[in-house]
């Protein structure tokens, strides 16, 4: 069963386009394939907040798909999403990143294994999903500075995010960690920027004016790149 109007469809689609982010119409195919997939698996596993499933396409989807504005647009990279929970922003970005590789990790089995079935059914051959914790995952070969970027949405203070993310990340030029946080950052920021005096750390304010649909229009971008310098 449908449930989500060919309504929010357009809306969703015009903000796209308000925010600069071209997708094709079979990418975009897929994305409704998983938002429907993901609202119905949400009705048995606490994927997303209850309260914002409603709302998924914007509230998730959209939000998710703004992080491509800040993923280097080369082919083949590495990006790593850590507490992905039901897949976001990981899967969003991999169908629209379909030449890239994607690692969804998050510590609660039962989720990732919601993921794996999505992961499936949509038919996705660059994306893998583990369940471990990130402490444990940053220790194995496969996984050791592998990446050339971290995503997340906000799963922890930006501390602890730089402190498990970095183990994760290669040297090559350009890797980073891209988290999407709401609220009044600065001391956040400050501690991060002390504590990381060799990473660049940046704080980008997420335009969300002209999406009504978008309740919480408090949302920033913290994008902490590796200095090549230093």
């Amino acid at each position: 069963m449908k449930q989500i109007s060919d309504e929010k469809i357009e809306r969703f689609k015009q903000a796209l386009s308000l925010s600069n982010i071209l997708i094709t119409d079979i990418k975009l195919k897929n994305i409704f394939l998983y938002s429907e997939l993901l609202l119905e698996r949400n009705k048995r596993i606490n994927l997303i907040s209850r309260s914002t499933d409603s709302n998924v396409l914007f509230d998730h989807i959209f939000l998710s798909l703004c992080f491509s504005n800040y993923i280097p647009q080369n082919k083949n990279i590495k990006i790593l999403d850590i507490g992905t929970g039901g897949g976001l922003p990981g899967i969003p970005l991999s169908i629209f990143f379909p030449n890239s590789h994607f690692t969804l990790i998050d510590s609660i089995r039962k989720k990732i294994d919601s993921v794996k079935n999505f992961i499936t059914l949509l038919g996705l051959t660059n994306v893998n999903a583990i369940s471990e914790r990130s402490e444990v995952a940053s220790k194995l070969k496969e996984y050791k500075n592998n990446f050339n970027v971290v995503v997340a949405r906000s799963v922890m203070s930006l501390t602890d995010l730089i402190e498990q993310s970095l183990p994760f990340l290669n040297s090559s030029r350009g890797s980073k960690i891209i988290t999407l946080k709401g609220g009044d950052l600065k001391d956040e920021i400050s501690t991060a920027k002390k504590r990381y005096r060799k990473l660049i750390i940046e704080e980008n304010i997420l335009a969300l004016s002209a999406i009504p649909e978008i309740l919480n229009k408090d949302k920033k971008f913290i994008i902490v790149t590796l200095n090549q310098n230093g």
